[in-house]
């Protein structure tokens, strides 16, 4: 498994695949809303701000509470840490803490 370095969540960019190397959800790909690529994008949003304008996400971040039997996980990214519900996914691999997603 790769680790992120001593030095925190900030030298994750340098190991990870691109944004654009992803696989992109169907959902998102005829919104023209800008991706949001961090815990405190996401955030600043706010409840009221994604439910007029459901932005694309897509975080890169590690594991620090699986929640198997909801089907959710805690991560953080190094700007903050958020909770992540898997709503569209069939096939949920099984998630750890310190697992990098």
């Amino acid at each position: 498994m790769l680790r992120p370095s001593t030095n925190g969540l900030s030298d994750l960019h340098k190991w990870l695949p691109r944004l654009s190397e992803l696989p992109r959800s169907p959902a998102n790909a005829t919104n023209t809303l800008p991706v949001l690529t961090n815990v405190q994008q996401v955030l600043e949003l706010g409840l009221e701000g994604a439910r007029l304008r459901p932005h694309p996400v897509r975080l890169i971040g590690i594991v620090t509470y699986p929640v198997p039997e909801q089907r959710s996980i805690y991560i953080d990214d190094g700007t903050g840490g958020i909770l992540v519900v898997y709503t569209y996914t069939d096939n949920l691999p099984e998630r750890f803490a310190g697992q990098v997603v």
